[in-house]
This record gives structure tokens, sequence and C-alpha cells, in this order.
């Protein structure tokens, strides 16, 4: 019922940036590939070149602020029961280590949102939903879940590489500024002839 009424006023007020696909009602991954081979084809119609990078997060679910996510909501105007809800789900998690017969002491939750539950991906969503809006002009993104694309068309290759290039050293500012760390492993650039 509060992830509802929460995705409700998030859809109602345009607060999800429309690069987002993920977690969204009549939205999936095929918008973010037809996204991407919409670009691809007016790059080759233009006879222009195009760069994608690709980028996972490192854990992401599991390594949100809580901070983060209630300043979110704040800020887009969640308060009361809704917000205080919400807090109570973030900051009352506490989880003990067992092995074999032994178990740990108890510790406190600071990051993450909880796993299943159904308010998690709404929140995770809010959370990162910045990510790709302080990009250069002409460095499109495609957020799903916790995977990022970034792509640019332009007529050469050199003009592509500065302008991505500045891309990834923003996003890489608000890895610092969030704690969401990128998989080295898994993020992609296509080699350059």
């Amino acid at each position: 019922m509060v992830n509802k009424r929460l995705m409700w006023i998030i859809e109602k007020n345009g607060l999800i940036q429309p690069f987002q696909s993920g977690f969204r009602k009549g939205r999936s991954t095929i918008d973010s590939l037809i996204a991407l081979e919409t670009e691809a084809q007016y790059a080759f119609i233009n006879g222009q070149q195009m760069i994608a990078v690709f980028f996972d997060m490192l854990k992401a679910f599991d390594n949100i602020n809580h901070a983060i996510i209630l300043r979110k909501l704040s800020s887009i105007g969640i308060r009361g029961q809704m917000f205080q809800f919400i807090k109570q789900l973030l900051e009352n998690r506490h989880y003990r280590v067992q092995i074999g017969n032994e178990l740990s002491q108890g510790y406190r939750q600071i990051n993450g949102v909880p796993q299943g539950c159904v308010l998690s991906p709404t929140l995770f969503s809010l959370a990162i939903n910045e990510l790709g809006l302080n990009l250069p002009r002409e460095v499109k993104p495609l957020l799903f879940a916790d995977d990022l694309a970034i792509f640019c068309r332009f007529g050469n290759i050199h003009d592509i590489q500065l302008k991505l290039q500045n891309a990834i050293n923003r996003i890489k500012h608000w890895s610092h500024t969030t704690d969401i760390q990128f998989s080295v492993e898994k993020n992609k650039m296509p080699p350059l002839q």
C-alpha cells in the first residue's frame, strides 16, 4: 500500500527521470534498448560515430545510504506518517552472524534497502535519480535498476572521447558523494580503433 501510494506520487509529479526504466510500470529493459538502438541508427544515418559505456553499481541495493533516501523523500514532499514509516523501516534493522553454533553480537544496519521488500526498488530508484542529470548535454544516460549506460554520438571519435571522459568524471564524483561504487570488472567501453 505504501509503495503504491509513493509510486503514484512519484509518477504523477514526474519525479523519476525519463531515462530511468527500472521498476516502473509500463517500462522495461526494452525501452532502454530501443533508445540505444535509435541513437545508433541516427548516428549511422547522419554519418556520425557513437560510443556507449556501460556501468554496473557494486552491491548498490546493499550500500545505498539511508540519509540519501530520507533526504530525497523529504525533498519531494513526503512527510508525516509515510515518511516516519519508511524511516523506521530503514533505520530499525539489525543483524547477527551465525557460524556453526556461534552467534555474533547484534549490529545495526546503517546502509541498504531491505531485501525482498516491495518498497526497496522504489526507494533505490529515487535515491539514484540524479545520477544522469549532471552530464554534458551531448551524453545521454539510460538507467535500469543498478545498471547505467551512457552514450554519445558525434562527428568524430576524439570529441566523443572528451565528452564521455567528462561524463565519467562527473559519475565518479557522484559515486564519491553517494558512497555508491561501480564494479570495475563489469564496466565496459569498447576498444577504439
